[in-house]
């Protein structure tokens, strides 16, 4: 089995945390990743890894690594327990390390080992330490490269990790040298929630301002101006009615039907643009419940004093459904977005054959 280096273990961890922000990613209990992200999260750490002596790891093997990981873990915490313990492992006598092999043999392993490298990383993980951003800009760059992340994933979970606490309440348990479920979650409080700053809503372009026109004396050669993503809306069964009418009123001539077309096609794209003001209010509202519900989580934490009352669960709750809310909005604003560019260009299109 090939070895991960202690950097290969940083940055797999690293790359945990950063899989983790989004909810889809995590399994129930909060803790562990479900299995496409855990393919995804053996894919990255191989990519990192590509052309280093040809090694390659296994989803089993990083599995299997991330076990030990929380085992380690385990043993580490209860070495912190223990009375006269040193986080640098300096000024431990060898009675103490004695008295801890006698006490749990296993943990007698990390003797000459500490500090640890990997255990703030694995507090957070384990949701026993409140989770803190990579703030180094070339290491979130790498992060975001290795996942193979666009430019809206990325925005998405800074967005997602301002708000550390939607990772909710670690499970409950207690921890054996060989239990795979990895030890007991402490219940210290997290931080309190970052509110997030609301994006600022796409522009709403007018229809003139999506075509130049064109040149005296030259054929028509409309350039579309580049704009934020706006969606495309289906149009309403009142305005259709309209426009079947008027076609109805032309006696149903191919020449009324062609000259329907051209309006039509203007009303849509204008329709579109409206509904994308509209979208983007919409999408404001929604980022401000979440800053509601997010003060109301800090309130309800400082009130009960910590994350194990009733209702900042039931809080955590709700901020987990904004959560997974806000990040369905940004999927669909991109699907709407494309069909609404498809609409203006099959528009320009249009206009152009007319002109010509």
């Amino acid at each position: 089995m090939v070895l991960f280096t202690e950097a290969e273990t940083l940055l797999l961890l690293d790359l945990y945390l950063r899989l983790r922000l989004w909810p889809r990613n995590v399994a129930s209990n909060g803790v562990l990743l479900r299995a496409p992200a855990r393919s995804e999260l053996t894919r990255a750490i191989n990519r990192a890894s590509a052309g280093r002596d040809g090694r390659s790891w296994t989803e089993a093997q990083v599995f299997v690594k991330f076990k030990n990981l929380r085992i380690d873990y385990g043993l580490v915490r209860w070495l912190q327990e223990q009375p006269g313990f040193k986080r640098n492992g300096e000024g431990m006598t060898e009675d103490w390390w004695v008295a801890i092999k006698s006490q749990r043999p296993k943990a007698h392993v990390f003797k000459g080992r500490l500090p640890w490298p990997f255990y703030s990383r694995m507090a957070m993980i384990l949701l026993d330490a409140p989770y803190e951003p990579v703030t180094d800009p070339l290491m979130t760059q790498r992060l975001s490269e290795l996942l193979e992340e666009d430019a809206e994933t990325t925005a998405m979970a800074a967005a997602l990790s301002a708000a550390p606490a939607l990772a909710g309440p670690g499970p409950s348990g207690t921890s054996s040298d060989d239990d795979a479920a990895g030890p007991e979650v402490g219940s210290e409080p997290p931080a309190p929630l970052a509110l997030v700053s609301p994006p600022p809503p796409p522009p709403v372009v007018a229809v003139d301002a999506l075509y130049s026109p064109p040149a005296a004396g030259k054929r028509s050669s409309h350039t579309l101006i580049q704009a934020a993503p706006v969606p495309q809306p289906q149009q309403p069964p009142a305005k259709r009615s309209r426009a079947s009418s008027s076609s109805n009123s032309s006696g149903g001539s191919p020449g009324g039907a062609a000259a329907e077309r051209p309006d039509a096609l203007s009303r849509s794209v204008e329709q579109c643009s409206a509904a994308a003001a509209g979208m983007a209010r919409g999408f404001q509202e929604l980022v401000g419940v979440f800053q509601a519900q997010a003060l109301k989580c800090q309130q309800l934490e400082a009130a009960a004093g910590g994350a194990g009352d009733v209702a900042v669960r039931d809080q955590r709750q709700v901020l987990l459904s904004i959560a997974r809310s806000l990040e369905q909005s940004t999927q669909a604003t991109a699907d709407m977005a494309k069909g609404y560019h498809d609409l203006v260009q099959h528009y320009i299109e249009e206009a152009a054959a007319r002109r010509s």
